[in-house]
């Protein structure tokens, strides 16, 4: 996803285009998107330009005319490479930044993000994050160097390391999804075939020996896990754009792959590098 930066301040649009062939030099990258939990606010983070962008949900169910409003980016710290956010609160958003290896609290007054200043150093280089509410619990994966999962308690604009509570892997993270029970996590590794699934506690994480069905390729990009029953998984593979559909059982601790769905002619969707599900 890009936003054009003119078109954003003038009439709150924004634009689609492979961030791999950039035709405008001014466009930024976006790799993340994260949504507040009322549903009124995504923040998309620029990695290049090292901004996030607010970007108003005027309207939640279609028809939709005009549901999205870019609003004034927030610049970060050169170098910092910002790649993921999410949101622990209405108004505290906590931020990967690759570049630094530290994870930035970012507050929200309404449309408007602010720089609180506090960074939280990882021995990581985070690119991709998830919390769980009911644990004030925040996981963040490392796919360029330490490949680990980490785990992190969160309160109020403060992220303190859960020091003990990490799991290690002998290939890169990709990206991972949490269950919403906040049970286990299901890791994507670089190229593999793979998830793996982590059992998570609130004081440490332990990768489980039983072995999830294999998908249908081995090129996995994207996870996206069932929102609200926690039921299904599903995978984005990049060779032959394909959406794998995996059953959770076990209370979380097993997967069952039960089909694949093809997206073959599908130009828009091809290599499957993200998957979002609406609750």
């Amino acid at each position: 996803i890009s936003a054009d930066p003119d078109a954003a301040g003038a009439s709150g649009t924004l634009a689609l285009h492979d961030p791999n062939v950039p035709t405008d030099p001014t466009q930024m990258t976006s790799l993340a998107v994260a949504v507040s939990p009322d549903q009124t606010l995504a923040v998309v983070t620029d990695d290049v330009r090292e901004q996030l962008w607010p970007v108003t949900i005027t309207e939640q169910a279609p028809p939709y005319s005009s549901p999205l409003a870019a609003a004034t980016p927030l610049s970060l710290p050169a170098g910092t490479g910002p790649r993921d956010g999410v949101f622990v609160s209405q108004d505290v958003l906590v931020v990967a930044e690759a570049l630094a290896g530290d994870l930035r609290i970012v507050t929200r007054s309404g449309t408007a993000l602010s720089d609180s200043g506090q960074t939280l150093a990882t021995d990581a280089t985070p690119i991709t994050i998830a919390y769980h509410p009911a644990d004030a619990m925040l996981l963040a994966g490392s796919t360029i160097a330490n490949w680990t999962l980490r785990a992190y308690t969160v309160g109020g604009t403060t992220v303190a390391d859960l020091f003990g509570a990490s799991a290690s892997f002998s290939t890169p993270i990709l990206t991972f999804g949490l269950h919403p029970a906040g049970t286990f996590a299901y890791v994507v590794p670089l190229n593999g075939d793979q998830v793996r699934i982590v059992r998570t506690t609130p004081t440490a994480l332990a990768v489980l020996t039983t072995a999830a069905d294999t998908t249908s390729g081995t090129q996995m990009r994207s996870i996206a896990v069932d929102p609200v029953g926690g039921t299904f998984l599903y995978v984005g593979l990049r060779d032959g754009d394909f959406v794998d559909v995996f059953e959770i059982d076990g209370g979380g601790g097993t997967l069952r792959r039960i089909n694949g769905h093809p997206l073959a002619g599908l130009s828009d969707l091809a290599g499957c590098l993200g998957i979002g599900i609406q609750p």
